[in-house]
């Protein structure tokens, strides 16, 4: 399977998703939605927004973007605030 093959993904986010490296779906399910969320919004800075984070989760869950659950949607940024923490210590 592609990655424009999973729900809420398509083309374009195979794409981005390639041109960080991430050419599979299992390259993608390895690295997770939370960190290929940070990489994307690394390379491509505003114009990557939390919905493509739902998104990632949503394909790689199987589901529908609008059935992502708020809880569901918490835990996701709460990993991602978590990351970009860890980033910001490594830096210094």
């Amino acid at each position: 399977m592609r990655i424009r093959d999973l729900p809420s993904l398509g083309p374009t986010s195979e794409a981005q998703l390639a041109e960080i490296g991430i050419l599979s779906v299992d390259a993608l399910r390895a690295l997770g939605p939370a960190k290929a969320y940070l990489a994307l919004k690394f390379r491509y800075g505003r114009s990557i927004s939390l919905n493509y984070l739902w998104a990632i989760e949503c394909g790689l869950s199987g589901q529908n973007w609008r059935t992502l659950t708020a809880d569901r949607k918490a835990v996701l940024r709460a990993e991602v605030a978590t990351l970009e923490a860890q980033t910001k210590g490594q830096t210094k």
